[in-house]
């Protein structure tokens, strides 16, 4: 007997195919040439929830917060799953690490960019090394020098463009 056809949203996968019916509705835009690729044909360790996005496991994606597409918000923390191994640790320790440097430096861009710096820089020096999975990881974090701080529009501060 075989698995029912998932639907993630974007398109729908087929496990006795192991892979999407559908062509990306990215294309070529997802950096992908196989327009039906699942999770580089490794959905042990990544997921794709919404049929677009190729995160590991719960922690390790932008806005990928314990399984949620949320930036980690402590109020939540309960709800979050944990991390399935040690890479997705470090990944939910960056996390974490953000959200301290967002209500920590609310009104001051540069320094919140600075804080967020440092925390890839702890990712790096943290993640493990022995897996393909990791270097990706790393590869994506280091490719982001300059962290998007956001803006200052919901702390509160007088002036919005500092």
């Amino acid at each position: 007997m075989s698995e029912p056809t998932s639907y993630y949203r974007a398109r729908y996968y087929d496990p006795s195919l192991g892979r999407f019916t559908r062509e990306d509705p990215l294309r070529f835009g997802a950096g992908d040439p196989n327009f039906y690729n699942y999770v580089d044909q490794n959905p042990v360790n990544y997921i794709d929830p919404s049929g677009r996005k190729r995160y590991h496991g719960n922690w390790c994606g932008p806005d990928w917060t314990g399984g949620k597409e949320e930036q980690f918000d402590p109020k939540h923390f309960k709800d979050y799953r944990k991390p399935i191994d040690a890479l997705d640790e470090v990944c939910m320790h960056h996390d974490i690490c953000y959200f301290n440097c967002r209500s920590t430096l609310p009104c001051d861009k540069g320094g919140r960019r600075k804080c967020m710096r440092n925390c890839d820089n702890l990712l790096t020096a943290e993640a493990p090394r022995n897996s393909l999975d990791a270097q990706k990881v790393l590869l994506a974090i280091t490719y982001h020098w300059y962290p998007d701080a956001g803006t200052n529009e919901s702390c509160g501060c007088k002036d919005k463009g500092k």
